[in-house]
């Protein structure tokens, strides 16, 4: 275990080569890409709160309307 530690202690302070920055960059890149185009999945966390408080409520009406009963929220042909 100790050696373990020891190893990966000596592996964080070692400088990375450039093939390793080469792949952050990389991924850094990827990441960024993701972003743009599937925003909704790297949510900040206050977005995250928001949006499972509009599920709580999505879900208290769902739940009203099988109470009350689902003619009253379906239009009826």
């Amino acid at each position: 275990m100790l050696a373990a530690t020891k190893h990966i202690c000596w592996k964080n302070t070692k400088p990375p080569s450039p093939n390793e920055s080469k792949q952050m960059k990389y991924l850094e890149k990827v990441q960024g890409g993701l972003q743009k185009r599937k925003p909704q999945i790297f949510l900040p966390s206050h977005q995250i709160i928001s949006r499972s408080k509009w599920v709580m409520a999505g879900s208290a009406a769902w739940a009203a309307a099988m109470i009350w009963g689902t003619d009253t929220f379906l239009i009826s042909p």
